[in-house]
């Protein structure tokens, strides 16, 4: 099943002011805070736990742009996760070659 994208409109966003996270699709929310305040959120897994990263506030980051940042985060996230395997090989496969002081 494909996930839908940009579920939230301009006019939806604009209503929102109960405390929650709004899903957009595709693992991105748009989060209000008790005082108001919104941002986005991607949520996503990493090493079978689940992870946040905050994308930046409503008034920084306009309803058009998450879905780029999200794609962005999602690459980092890709990169962070095949460089902890490597790293993880690393320590235990392989001995140290430092010399003995």
């Amino acid at each position: 099943m494909a996930r839908t994208v940009g579920k939230l409109s301009a006019l939806k966003v604009a209503r929102l002011a109960e405390p929650g996270m709004y899903a957009d699709g595709a693992g991105l929310y748009l989060q209000v805070t008790g005082a108001g305040a919104k941002s986005w959120l991607y949520r996503f897994s990493l090493h079978g736990r689940a992870r946040e990263m905050g994308l930046g506030s409503l008034n920084a980051i306009p309803l058009v742009d998450p879905g780029r940042r999200r794609q962005r985060a999602g690459a980092s996230a890709k990169g962070a996760s095949t460089r902890s395997k490597q790293e993880g090989s690393n320590r235990r496969g392989h001995v140290s070659t430092l010399p003995n002081p």
